[in-house]
């Protein structure tokens, strides 16, 4: 089973992290979350290695306090094809900011492919995403991780590049918060959609 990477880059995140990964099922029995956590600096063969899932009392250490996104983004590009269990070009980090308003700071590489696929031009945007081999960060609420993995992996890029990457800044709040639900409110008609002119 693929599961995206969780860093944790701040001591004071660690109650966030135990949240994110206290999923139960109806009978009180935790569940696997979508996230693997990293504590160290490499990979391990087998999934079964990384934690998946926490108790809210339990503890753990990550090699990753202190480091900076781009630390975090550097260390996934060279990690991330190294097994087969990682979703590749995407992953989360609990930082300080994450303390204060329980938000995950998502990262998506969108990679130059091999061979270069013809850009994608969207009327009122232009090309979308504008740059390759790039990352592009969303700030969102720890609970609309779910919603935001499967926008950016798996909806069609006619679908999520004008919300996801057109609408990017007219979607994220004046804290930095992307509003996952309005973009997926968009897409399923709830809301008009109008390009820019």
């Amino acid at each position: 089973m693929t599961g995206v990477l969780l860093f944790c880059t701040a001591e004071d995140a660690k109650p966030l992290i135990r949240k994110v990964m206290h999923n139960t099922n109806d009978k009180g029995e935790l569940l696997h979350s979508s996230f693997y956590l990293i504590q160290g600096n490499d990979l391990p063969d087998d999934s079964d290695e990384l934690k998946s899932r926490l108790t809210q009392e339990e503890t753990f250490t990550s090699v990753f306090i202190g480091a900076s996104e781009q630390n975090c983004r550097d260390w996934m590009l060279e990690k991330q094809k190294q097994v087969n269990y990682v979703e590749i070009n995407i992953f989360a980090i609990a930082d300080a900011e994450s303390v204060k308003d329980n938000t995950l700071l998502v990262q998506f590489y969108y990679p130059e492919f091999d061979p270069p696929l013809s850009p994608m031009e969207f009327p009122g945007y232009g090309i979308l995403p504008p740059r390759t081999n790039a990352w592009y960060s969303y700030r969102i609420q720890h609970d609309q991780f779910d919603d935001l993995h499967a926008a950016l992996c798996y909806l069609a890029p006619d679908i999520r590049y004008p919300i996801y990457f057109g609408r990017k800044a007219e979607l994220t709040d004046e804290q930095g918060i992307f509003d996952v639900a309005r973009a997926d409110g968009i897409i399923a008609g709830k809301e008009p959609f109008t390009p820019p002119a």
